[in-house]
């Protein structure tokens, strides 16, 4: 895996009012081809959720698995809708609606 993630936001629009996103990043395997990834989420309220996901990225990249082929979507969503949350970034995700905007820096299908 590359050290560098590319990260993003993405605004949340069905929390109602208020500024909600998602945070989302892409880890490239070295060995992949980019058109399959593994989906890891975790809530951004909790400390502990976070400490676990950069733990888990960080030794991922020390360890460099040859075995892994599919790059990694870290995402992080507020917890006080979960599904909400991720629906709305899986929405986005596979959209092929042109009126409505893609995620940036989009990987392969999700497993």
């Amino acid at each position: 895996m590359k050290t560098k993630a590319e990260t993003y936001q993405q605004p949340i629009t069905s929390f109602g009012k208020g500024k909600h996103a998602n945070v989302y990043s892409y880890l490239r395997s070295k060995d992949g081809f980019g058109g399959e990834c593994n989906l890891i989420s975790a809530p951004l309220n909790y400390r502990a959720s976070i400490t676990y996901l950069l733990t888990f990225v960080s030794i991922m990249e020390q360890t460099q698995p040859e075995w892994l082929s599919r790059d990694l979507v870290v995402l992080f969503y507020e917890q006080s809708d979960y599904q909400s949350a991720v629906k709305e970034f899986l929405d986005a995700y596979y959209s092929l609606d042109p009126s409505k905007p893609r995620l940036r820096g989009r990987c392969g299908y999700l497993r």
